[in-house]
């Protein structure tokens, strides 16, 4: 197989995107579900280099890469680019000389350095502050410690990372203690429940879905419904003349812009109006995390024994974040959302095909390897294509979403 590649967003602490953590392994074989991390560091360092492009995984933000320490005394974090890319020391390289040799080195020659420090020995980390850009702390760790005194004992202005963030608790402690970034799942999560209304602009997109998804949609129902919403129709005019479909003739008609996208794709750009519609106050990066999402989980029940529906794939991976974009129940939010029932009990955890799916898909992405072996396994065949199809969700995503815009 394919070297295995998932991002995992570092964000600001008012949610812009700082960076992606690239989360790696060399090949997949339900075999041997722990594979050397050097050979995967290795191999992904080479593909960089050599032909993989970091632009196609991070869309153009820079890319934190862990290294072993044998890829970094073995001056493997040198041949990356180092105006794109942040070199992770890895928590368990000591710092011995050639390891400290090794960064002294890399940040005379221009590269940035993200270095942990230790839970278990916060000593070993003094002899490379000189050379850290970022210092990686474990929010994990009780009591939190005080990113300013951290700063102190650098003497130079430096990032201090906040790592394993879970939850939006664990967020707002490490915000108003100070940290700069924050990498983990605690943007998965939602936050203060707010029990207001969707107002009438959003009810609106939920019309279009319902009229998409529906059984006998009718396309002059929906073609109605786009032309009485001025925002609806330049958008789908926008969407369909975006260098996406690079077509040759510039379209000006709504009728000929919904005959020309045709079924399919008319319910992929009303879902994802609705995503941009609801997303609206979110992070960036989380709409484009659904948006991978779903077309990963669209390419993925293409593998699967029992026939799942591609269309109702998509619908579950790019709607499995709704509870964060509104900060509302999901129970609550589905009630009223037009979405089939098996999309929807697959969104609350029952379990069916379409669940499955999605579990495969979120293991994947959160780097959990094991995990992925067990659910891809129970899928169907181990398909050697995976690590492509999610590098292809990731181009999607960043391609379709501009053309898509987002909703103000």
């Amino acid at each position: 197989m394919d070297l295995c590649i998932a991002r995992q967003p570092i964000f600001t602490k008012t949610l812009d995107l700082f960076a992606y953590r690239l989360e790696f392994r060399s090949g997949f074989d339900q075999a041997l579900p722990a594979l050397d991390p050097t050979v995967a560091s290795a191999q992904l360092i080479a593909e960089t280099v050599a032909h993989l492009g970091l632009h196609e995984l991070t869309g153009g933000t820079r890319a934190v890469i862990p290294v072993s320490r044998t890829l970094l005394v073995g001056h493997y974090a040198a041949m990356l680019p180092r105006d794109h890319t942040v070199v992770e020391v890895g928590d368990e390289v000591p710092a011995d000389q050639a390891a400290v040799s090794v960064c002294a080195e890399l940040h005379r020659a221009g590269h940035r350095l993200a270095i942990p420090v230790s839970r278990r020995d916060p000593s070993r980390l003094l002899p490379r502050l000189p050379w850290a850009d970022i210092l990686i702390v474990d929010a994990r760790t009780s009591p939190l410690p005080d990113p300013a005194r951290i700063r102190s004992t650098t003497g130079t202005p430096i990032t201090v990372l906040a790592a394993h963030v879970e939850t939006q608790a664990m967020f707002q402690a490490a915000v108003a203690a100070g940290y700069d970034v924050f990498r983990g799942p605690f943007f998965t999560q939602p936050g203060p429940v707010r029990a207001s209304n969707l107002p009438a602009w959003r009810l609106r997109y939920l019309t279009l879905l319902e009229a998409v998804l529906a059984p006998d949609s009718n396309i002059l129902r929906v073609a109605d419904i786009i032309t009485r919403d001025v925002t609806l129709a330049y958008r789908l005019l926008r969407y369909v003349n975006s260098a996406y479909f690079g077509l040759p003739r510039t379209i000006r008609s709504i009728m000929d812009a919904l005959l020309l996208l045709g079924e399919r794709d008319v319910q992929r750009w009303a879902c994802l109006m609705n995503l941009a519609a609801l997303g609206d106050h979110a992070p960036a990066a989380i709409v484009v995390e659904c948006a991978v999402r779903g077309r990963m989980c669209e390419l993925i029940a293409q593998h699967c024994r029992e026939v799942v529906s591609g269309g109702d794939a998509f619908l579950v991976g790019l709607f499995s974040l709704l509870d964060v974009l509104l900060d509302r129940p999901l129970a609550s939010v589905l009630a009223d959302f037009p979405l089939p029932t098996a999309v929807k009990d697959a969104l609350l955890g029952v379990r069916n095909p379409l669940r499955e799916v999605l579990d495969c898909v979120l293991a994947y992405m959160r780097a959990d390897w094991e995990q992925f072996a067990t659910q891809i396994a129970g899928l169907g065949p181990v398909p050697t294509e995976v690590p492509q199809r999610y590098r292809e969700a990731i181009a999607w995503a960043q391609d379709i979403l501009p053309a898509t815009d987002r909703v103000n």
